[in-house]
């Protein structure tokens, strides 16, 4: 690698053969002195052997140097480094001979760093044996000029790139010559090659045949009048693409006062072209659905002034468009301002939140429903005409409170006659109970006492009176039972139903050693409720289970919890036994119901009537599932 000239632009160094007043008069004396030393571009003298001879003023002023620190500098400090190299190459093709001089422009730099370009000339002079003398080197600052000319390249390509982003071409006519003149993105835009240079007719030939006329004669309107034009056209590329195109032209006139040539621009529009029609479209499209709307529909812009209004928006306020738009909301309806309206609307638009509310129009004597929308443009308003609806709202608002009304004393007299039956059931059961006593004691005792003497005939009619007697001691119970309950206040406390089940089973075996029954109980089912209800509620549907399932010979009796639709508790008592038709389930639970005869099942029918009540008294509910022979399952849930 070269190193960089550590020549110095300066006296010669003591010792040299040429002092500097010799070096002066060899180069021709005061007057080349004094035009070295006022020249108004940089000048050195420089010898062959690269020892510095001379610098004037003006490259000293060029390079920001003192002359006295100037006449120390090296060549390598105040070339650009990627330069020195081309400056050596130069230098010794002219000590060769190759070349007596050369031109170049050069980077200089500056005493302060920055760059200054200059016009280099570098001539080799000889004496007249040959021998090279020193090279003088003019160097003119052309560092404005490259600046300027790297402005034009940069904004060149910014231009280029502008064109090719906007598909903007340039074209060019010049009169009486047989083609025109296709910048590169014109010929892009056509896409032929670059350099195409179309005749006047193949030019015209690329617009689609529906454009050719029109074409034609705004290109002769400007030839002849100089009129410019700007128009829209379709046109068919050389690839066969159809696209939009936006043709611009004018001309220039000569000294003459006659069209000389025609200049333009070519742009590809297609995109602008599409986007448009989509945004035709689609606002025709939303005019549609607009304008077939129920709904009044308008928007107002943020002056308050109408700038769309749709069909059902004039039949809602009672005025054509053309009376609403551009016009003030306030002003065509000054009543607004009285009413919430117009303070709603200001939210909306003001706070850009969607507001919704319903108002009455009290001139057109309506209600309506609006719902506004706040957008930068300002408000899309819907109103719904609602009259009727609140028409109706306040009539069923009137009827609700009729019926609640009627429903207040329905129920006051249904709880009347409820406490009037209760005490009645009360009296007549409590009352019973003393003569079905005398009945079934004097029945006993005659037949203690008359037995010997009595018949079969008679015996049995006694044990036909007892057994209706304690038929009916049992109903009279049930039905203490059942009256009790209305007048029991409930206790809420925690209770085990498992534990209930497992003493309402204990007491069936006991009642009945004999029998052989399956029984599976969950370990635990705690809930919340009256312990003594609850009691019963469990006692009466394990005690209907171990009943019908007295007939099969493996009977099974479950109880159990399943997850009800809302997760709360459902619980169940299931058994194998005889079952019941669901079609007479309706009625199961009312008292005296019975789903079986009594020659099949013995029973009172009051049970299930007590569970429903115990159950409903509890904030529940309670649904059975069954079959004929198939068994029957009791679901309950408690509040």
């Amino acid at each position: 690698m070269k190193q960089a000239p550590r020549y110095l632009i300066a006296a010669p160094r003591p010792g040299a053969s040429l002092d500097h007043a010799a070096a002066s008069h060899e180069v021709g004396g005061k007057e080349f002195s004094s035009a070295f030393e006022h020249a108004t571009i940089g000048m050195a003298l420089v010898a062959p052997d690269s020892r510095g001879l001379r610098v004037n003023k003006a490259f000293c002023k060029m390079l920001g140097y003192p002359e006295a620190e100037m006449m120390l500098t090296t060549v390598g400090r105040i070339t650009h480094p990627e330069d020195v190299a081309e400056d050596l190459r130069q230098r010794d093709l002219c000590l060769s001979g190759v070349k007596h001089t050369y031109r170049r422009e050069k980077r200089y730099l500056h005493r302060d760093g920055h760059v200054i370009w200059g016009d280099l000339t570098c001539t080799l002079v000889r004496d007249d044996a040959g021998r090279p003398v020193h090279f003088i080197s003019q160097v003119q600052d052309i560092s404005q000029r490259k600046q300027a000319e790297q402005r034009l390249r940069d904004a060149q390509a910014l231009l280029h790139m502008a064109a090719q982003v906007g598909r903007l071409g340039a074209w060019a006519y010049e009169v009486g010559q047989p083609t025109l003149v296709w910048s590169e993105e014109a010929c892009a835009i056509h896409e032929v090659r670059q350099g195409f240079a179309p005749t006047s007719g193949q030019a015209l030939a690329f617009f689609a045949p529906e454009y050719r006329g029109q074409m034609k004669a705004v290109l002769l309107g400007c030839l002849r009048e100089g009129t410019p034009f700007d128009v829209e056209a379709r046109l068919i590329t050389a690839k066969g693409r159809r696209i939009w195109v936006r043709v611009i032209g004018e001309a220039e006139w000569d000294a003459q006062g006659r069209v000389c040539r025609l200049l333009g621009a070519v742009q590809d529009i297609s995109e602008t072209r599409r986007a448009a029609e989509e945004a035709r479209l689609t606002a025709q499209r939303l005019t549609t659905t607009l304008e077939s709307l129920t709904d009044a529909f308008f928007t107002i812009d943020r002056d308050w002034r109408f700038t769309y209004v749709n069909g059902q928006a004039e039949r809602l306020t009672r005025l054509r468009r053309a009376e609403l738009l551009g016009r003030r909301v306030f002003d065509i309806y000054p009543e607004l301002a009285e009413l919430e309206l117009r303070s709603e609307l200001e939210r909306a638009m003001n706070d850009n939140v969607t507001v919704e509310l319903e108002a009455h129009y009290p001139p057109f004597d309506i209600w309506v429903l609006i719902k506004a929308f706040p957008s930068e443009q300002g408000l899309a308003v819907d109103i719904k005409d609602v009259t009727e609806r609140i028409t109706a709202r306040r009539e069923i608002m009137r009827l609700n409170s009729e019926l609640e009304e009627r429903v207040k004393q329905r129920t006051a007299q249904l709880e009347a006659a409820n406490r009037d039956l209760e005490a009645f059931s009360y009296s007549i059961a409590h009352d019973l109970r003393a003569p079905l006593s005398s009945i079934d004691g004097f029945s006993q005792m005659l037949e203690s006492a008359a037995a010997p003497e009595l018949g079969d005939r008679c015996r049995h009619y006694l044990r036909r009176i007892r057994c209706g007697v304690r038929q009916m001691g049992e109903l009279t119970d049930g039905l203490l039972a059942l009256a009790n309950l209305s007048r029991t206040s409930l206790r809420s406390e925690p209770v085990d139903l498992a534990a209930l089940a497992r003493a309402a089973v204990a007491a069936c075996r006991e009642s009945s050693p004999a029998r052989v029954v399956e029984v599976e109980i969950a370990p635990c089912l705690p809930v919340q409720g009256d312990p003594r209800l609850l009691a019963q509620v469990i006692g009466n549907l394990v005690g209907n289970a171990w009943k019908f399932t007295s007939r099969k010979e493996h009977a099974r009796i479950e109880v159990g919890r399943l997850p009800g639709p809302d997760w709360a508790p459902v619980f169940y008592v299931r058994d194998n036994g005889a079952g019941f038709d669901m079609a007479h389930a309706s009625k199961m639970f009312d008292a005296f119901q019975r789903m079986h005869s009594s020659a099949e099942f013995e029973g009172t029918g009051i049970g299930l009537a007590i569970v429903h009540k115990i159950v409903t008294r509890h904030g529940g509910r309670v649904w059975a599932e069954a079959a004929p022979d198939r068994g029957a399952t009791f679901h309950f849930t408690l509040g």
